[in-house]
């Protein structure tokens, strides 16, 4: 009963569609998942970025609406 997984993969505005093939070797799998877990690194980075930018906006918000 052999049968192919298909991941479904997140779109980042400015992204280039990458073709996904399967691994012909051990060493493959393990550079697609080096590959994957650098990506994932760099997309949390930048939504920690935003969620800082996020708490920014917030507590101006509440400091202006303080104020008034």
């Amino acid at each position: 009963m052999g049968g192919t997984v298909v991941e479904s993969q997140g779109f980042t505005p400015g992204q280039q569609n990458q073709a996904t093939t399967l691994p012909s070797s051990n060493n493959d799998a393990l550079s697609l998942l080096l590959d994957q877990n650098q990506q994932l690194r760099s997309e949390l980075q930048a939504l920690r970025a935003l969620i800082e930018e996020q708490g920014f906006e917030i507590r101006k918000l509440q400091r202006d609406s303080l104020s008034r």
